[in-house]
């Protein structure tokens, strides 16, 4: 069971979910994401994460989902990137002061101050090509190539199946690929270790 689904189940649903009054929805929904906070540590910035989404939800709900729908996709998606990386910014701060550190830097605030981080730390070749695969799968080239192959498999060809045979292959390599990269990694740490 995941944490969303038991939260849903054992405290959103039983405290009225949403077939409650506006003002107790909006509790509700505050509640959950504050005791989600909660769970993933008891640090200040855990709650604030919580909240903060619990907050947005609300703000949402109130009207502002509303008026999104009006602007144009890209403002959508800039305003979503926006409030999710702002949340995770408490997720992972320590402390508020660093929080707002963070936050200043992201903004461009944070003046020149040399960083012992540097890019080619994490741009390594696999994360590169991982970066070029979600441009690639982000753009309508996916969408277009499904198209082809649905063409060809409309007309009979037999240029149909040689094309599932690569496209098999490819995702066989790409596969084992994966599996053997996964397998190369000498520390893999569990994703809450740090909580």
């Amino acid at each position: 069971m995941s944490l969303s689904a038991w939260f849903r189940a054992y405290v959103y649903i039983p405290l009225g979910g949403n077939r409650t009054s506006t003002s107790r929805l909006y509790f509700n929904l505050v509640l959950v994401f504050f005791l989600c906070g909660l769970w993933h540590g008891a640090n200040w910035t855990f709650v604030a994460w919580g909240l903060f989404h619990g907050l947005f939800l609300v703000i949402e709900r109130v009207g502002l989902a509303e008026r999104l729908t009006v602007i144009p996709r890209p403002a959508r998606h800039a305003y979503l990137l926006t409030v999710v990386m702002i949340g995770w910014v408490f997720f992972r701060a320590d402390t508020f002061t660093s929080a707002a550190a963070m936050l200043r830097a992201m903004a461009g605030f944070a003046g020149s101050v040399p960083t012992a981080y540097q890019p080619a730390w994490y741009l390594t070749p696999e994360v590169l090509l991982a970066m070029a695969a979600g441009v690639v799968g982000a753009t309508p080239i996916v969408s277009t190539i499904t198209g082809w192959r649905e063409a060809l498999h409309a007309t009979g060809s037999a240029r149909a199946a040689a094309w599932d045979t690569i496209v098999t292959a490819a995702l066989v390599i790409v596969l084992v690929g994966s599996i053997a990269q996964s397998a190369a990694g000498t520390y893999n740490p569990f994703i809450y270790f740090r909580f």
